[in-house]
């Protein structure tokens, strides 16, 4: 879970994964991910309550597996912003699963599957893809890195992302370019056990339409900045200025 540091003295370092505290010199990039032409784009509207969902790796095949993850766990009890991901996404279903103000549809799976490549089968990685589209929210925390892929293939979808901030530096955001706020739930770690509150907030600032305005300005976030060729256009292009 911990981001290497890197001091070469005439480079920039981008990097998927930083600490701000930590990484205090490096630029955040995001992760390559689908950019989903085919998808067509339909926001949802708002319904009786905010459907939050999760699709991925957070359980375990075996009792040894689940022991070794305590073990790594617990090395980090002073620092939990480093725990691995698996730990934030059992620990914020757990959560949300006892929050009555919003409906959870939650896939667990017991290896790390649904992604692009070999890992994943067609009809697994179909079963992803639908989990977000049938979403008004995704959660998602850091993986082992301090970064989520699901993170950006949400925003791609255009449905918004649950963020579990823990220190997260996301693109453009030190460099001022990108305002997250109108388009993602953000949540301090530290907060974690207040998710619903957060999430309940954003949706009751937002009516029908606003609501799929939020979710235009997500898929639009990831076309015109997130996406891996136009990030490096763009940032490029305002470190050269």
């Amino acid at each position: 879970g911990f981001s290497h540091l890197f001091s070469l003295p005439g480079f920039i370092v981008l990097a998927s994964s930083i600490y701000g505290k930590k990484n205090k010199d490096e630029i955040a990039a995001p992760s390559p991910v689908e950019d989903f032409r085919a998808v067509a784009f339909l926001p949802r509207t708002k319904g009786k309550a905010p459907v939050v969902s999760f699709c991925g790796y957070a359980g375990f095949k075996t009792f040894t597996a689940r022991i070794a993850y305590f073990l790594k766990n617990v090395r980090y009890v002073g620092a939990p912003e480093y725990r691995r991901g698996i730990y934030w996404r059992r620990h914020t279903m757990r959560i949300l699963s006892r929050e009555a103000r919003v409906e959870t549809r939650f896939i667990v799976r017991d290896s790390f599957s649904g992604k692009s490549g070999a890992q994943a089968t067609r009809e697994e990685r179909e079963e992803y893809i639908q989990s977000i589209i049938h979403s008004d929210f995704v959660l998602c925390p850091k993986g082992d890195a301090n970064y989520s892929a699901r993170f950006y293939e949400t925003l791609a979808l255009g449905r918004i992302p649950v963020l579990i901030d823990t220190d997260t530096v996301l693109p453009f955001e030190r460099e001022g370019l990108l305002d997250y706020s109108s388009f993602i739930v953000r949540v301090p770690h530290t907060k974690v056990d207040r998710v619903g509150d957060y999430i309940l907030d954003f949706w009751n600032r937002h009516d029908d339409a606003s609501f799929a305005g939020a979710q235009q300005k997500a898929r639009e976030a990831f076309q015109n900045y997130l996406q891996y060729d136009r990030f490096y256009t763009r940032i490029f292009s305002h470190l050269v200025k």
